[in-house]
């Protein structure tokens, strides 16, 4: 049974607005963490994410999520103001859960969705992370 035209119109139109609209349209492929592995009792104790290729900067508000290798979120913030190409960007983590108390050495997924107050843009991206005291 062949779909009438009216729907199919009306799909595509819907995919050109919600593109047009940029609202997924941050890209953080070039996003690290370092230093990995992660000792937060080595150098400065603080975990950096930061835009490599400098495309986004900002300000950006920003909210980090950490979670185990179980899938336990043990930390999440909020950031406003972020510029991720720079490397005085404020996003550091220090090995702590939100209790204070330091994480266990192991794999860590990092998740960091970055918002575009201005126009409404967003992106999301993991990175895995190793922690080893």
């Amino acid at each position: 049974m062949k779909r009438p035209l009216k729907k199919t119109i009306a799909i595509l139109v819907t995919l050109i607005l919600f593109s047009a609209t940029g609202v997924h349209a941050l890209n953080l492929g070039k996003v690290v963490a370092y230093p990995v592995p992660f000792n937060p009792n080595a150098g400065s104790g603080l975990l950096k994410l930061l835009d490599k290729s400098g495309s986004v900067t900002g300000p950006f508000s920003v909210t980090l999520e950490i979670f185990d290798i179980n899938g336990d979120k043990v930390l999440g913030k909020n950031y406003s103001g972020v510029n991720l190409a720079s490397a005085l960007n404020p996003v550091v983590w220090n090995g702590r859960n939100g209790a204070g108390k330091k994480v266990k050495p192991g794999f860590y997924i990092i998740k960091l969705t970055v918002e575009d107050p201005a126009s409404n843009a967003f992106s999301s991206t993991t990175i895995r992370i190793l922690i080893d005291y």
